[in-house]
């Protein structure tokens, strides 16, 4: 089944870039091909801060290349500390021993921590954190690695168990990330989140791309809706009255 059909996504460098559509209209398979859990068919070209990535994508190397992903889960562990949480997949070892350095490790969170203003010591079990400390740290991991200035964080649904009331420090965060110069891909159901966050919002409809970069300033919720399904909510409403 082919899912996506010439799908063309470009992410400028420090902006905060929406990919939206309906259930089944694509944005997993993006996401998931950008971090080699899918190989595209030939044709594809997938370019990193200027320079190529070596197709079928391999997780390592895009990483390397700058790429990290916050899921919806998070992925976080409750019974581990906040810097343990941020060093998985990387800690910092020493030179010799390749033991885990937790000095060195606990000072490497604080460092991330710090670059993004987040209020949370290290040796916190998360599992005692509310929800946006909890997404908080979620991107401090995605951020462990970066080079300011450099690379994309994919949020994948990631804000979907955020209240209400705290997206907007949330938001704060991530407009703090991108004026380093890192970019931010959001993929989101929540189209008042885009509009309130978004510099630019690309719409798949059926694995096709049907709005591609569009500023969000020019748009409202309505626009959106339309281009998703296709067809304006009222005449959808007025359909199911019939």
């Amino acid at each position: 089944t082919r899912v996506l059909e010439n799908v063309e996504l470009l992410v400028e460098p420090g902006e905060i870039h929406a990919l939206i559509g309906q259930n089944g209209s694509g944005k997993s398979t993006v996401v998931k091909i950008l971090t080699g859990y899918h190989a595209p068919d030939p044709g594809m070209a997938l370019l990193l801060d200027g320079q190529p990535i070596e197709l079928p994508v391999q997780w390592e190397a895009v990483a390397a290349a700058g790429v990290s992903v916050v899921h919806q889960d998070l992925g976080l562990l409750d019974h581990a500390s906040v810097a343990e949480n941020i060093g998985v997949g990387g800690f910092v070892r020493s030179r010799f021993l390749r033991k885990i350095d937790w000095r060195r490790q606990e000072a490497a969170a604080q460092e991330v921590l710090d670059r993004l203003g987040v209020e949370v010591h290290p040796s916190t079990p998360v599992g005692a954190l509310n929800a946006t400390q909890r997404a908080e740290v979620g991107i401090a991991r995605a951020l462990r690695d970066q080079r300011p200035g450099e690379g994309v964080i994919i949020l994948d649904e990631a804000t979907r168990a955020l209240p209400r009331e705290e997206l907007v420090r949330f938001h704060s965060l991530l407009k703090r990330v991108v004026a380093q110069g890192t970019s931010v891909l959001i993929v989101t159901h929540n189209l008042e989140e885009v509009l309130a966050l978004a510099d630019r919002v690309t719409v798949l409809r059926d694995g096709k791309v049907v709005g591609p970069g569009l500023p969000t300033p020019t748009l409202t919720e309505q626009d959106m809706a339309k281009l998703m399904l296709g067809k304006t909510v009222g005449s959808l409403n007025r359909r199911g009255a019939d």
